[in-house]
Parts: structure tokens; sequence; C-alpha cells
């Protein structure tokens, strides 16, 4: 392992740093430069504060001006959408029919509930409530007489 020396000023050939730079001798310079004056300290600096309310919130005539502004600014979109609207709703009638449709056998079913239709008449023709089978119900294909699975140890499926 290799340990180079910590760099140290440039030496004459006589060993003497050297003093000399392209500028010409500058010599010491101080850490506190005397010829720049101290920065004061925060707490020694003038402070302007902001005001707390904007100049236009305490006058009442520019107050009213900046709110009529707001309100204009505000209501002029809303007032042109509900116009429009409208419009809008007859467009998409008049250029998706198809889907129009689609949505509203949608709705009905799901208002209607037409998916259950089947499962409630097959419960009211069978008197039953269509859960699990009861303990004396046989699957199809089923011998009667054999173990149902249902006792600890037993296969399950049969």
């Amino acid at each position: 392992m290799t340990v180079l020396p910590f760099p140290s000023a440039p030496t004459d050939n006589d060993g003497e740093p050297e003093t000399a730079t392209l500028a010409g001798d500058i010599g010491p310079t101080p850490a506190d430069r005397p010829d720049v004056a101290a920065v004061p300290l925060p707490w020694e600096r003038p402070v302007e504060h902001q005001p707390i309310f904007s100049p236009w919130l305490l006058d009442p005539v520019a107050r009213r001006a900046a709110f009529g502004w707001a309100a204009r600014a505000t209501l002029a979109p809303v007032a042109f959408h509900t116009v429009r609207a409208p419009f809008y709703g007859l467009r998409v009638i008049a250029r998706a029919p198809w889907g129009l449709m689609r949505v509203m056998a949608a709705g009905r079913r799901w208002v209607l509930d037409a998916e259950s239709q089947t499962l409630i008449a097959g419960t009211v023709a069978t008197g039953s409530d269509g859960s699990q089978p009861g303990p004396s119900a046989r699957r199809p294909g089923e011998a009667p007489g054999l173990p149902r699975g249902d006792l600890p140890g037993a296969p399950g499926g049969w």
C-alpha cells in the first residue's frame, strides 16, 4: 500500500514556501475582513410585515367589485352548461340509440331483478327455500342405504 504525502504549499528550489503568485505577492488573508461591514443578525434587522388583510378587502367599493367579478366568473359557465345540457342529452340520444337501448334494458333488468325470476318461480313451485338439500335428500344416481360421506373419516363426495 502506498501512502501519499499531504499536499503542502509549493516550494522554491531552496525549500522555502513560494509566496509569489501570477497576480503578484498577495500575502495572508484574514478570516474576518475588516473592510466588510458586519451583517446584522436577524433580530437586529428592521422587519416589514405584510398587512393581515389585503387593501381591496378593506375597501367596500373594491370588495364589492371583486365579489361581483367572482360571481360573474363562476355563474357564466354554470349558466352556459345549464342551458346547453338538454342539447347535450338530445345529441347523445340521437347518436347512440343502440347504447341507450342497452342501458335501458340493463336498468330494467336491475330494477325488476329479472335474473332471479326463475329461481323465485322454482322456489314457489317446490315449496323449498332453495338452500342446501336436507339430510334425507339424495343426489341423482346415489344408491339408497350407502353412507353419504358425512361421517368422520369417510371420503367426501359420495
